[in-house]
């Protein structure tokens, strides 16, 4: 049996093969090669985001807001019992030939996001980055031409962040 996540609207428990399966109905139904409402990429990427955190160990930690009005789409517990409050941004294209770019500008100085959840579908893969009140959180995903160094890579934040006094624990 799979590790399981609670579902806090329902009490309901979801196994990670259980979102695994939502998520294969989801590309079956969908298929690969359409154009869908910004609505619908968004679900599929929040359930992408919690198979990670399942399979990350945080099944029993993560909890669903009734409502997303005010800029949360889930929080995660921490390790050390603390809170988060995450945003999922879903990516289906790059910016540009080497990265990808999260717009933030609405959620500047909110005091609401504490971790940024990027899903990158072309990828099915998730990057959990602390936000940091930026207008944009961009993230390479291979070497530049000109061999840029101080780049954020998206494989950096593959691991959900456990913070402590402020900094991340490794």
């Amino acid at each position: 049996m799979g590790k399981q996540k609670t579902n806090r609207q329902s009490s309901r428990v979801f196994s990670d093969t259980e979102v695994d399966i939502a998520l294969d109905n989801w590309e079956r139904q969908h298929g690969t090669n359409k154009t869908y409402s910004t609505n619908t990429v968004g679900v599929y990427g929040e359930l992408s985001v919690y198979r990670t955190l399942i399979r990350q160990g945080y099944a029993s930690k993560i909890y669903k807001p009734i409502s997303d009005e005010n800029h949360v789409d889930l929080v995660v517990e921490t390790n050390q019992h603390k809170f988060d409050r995450v945003q999922i941004k879903t990516i289906t294209k790059m910016n540009s030939a080497t990265s990808i770019e999260v717009k933030m500008g609405k959620y500047i100085k909110s005091n609401r996001v504490d971790v940024v959840a990027v899903y990158f579908a072309p990828k099915d893969a998730v990057a959990f980055v602390p936000y940091k009140n930026t207008h944009s959180i961009t993230l390479a995903l291979t070497t530049a031409k000109n061999n840029q160094g101080n780049r954020n890579w998206f494989w950096q934040y593959e691991r959900y962040p456990e913070f402590s006094g402020g900094h991340i624990v490794e």
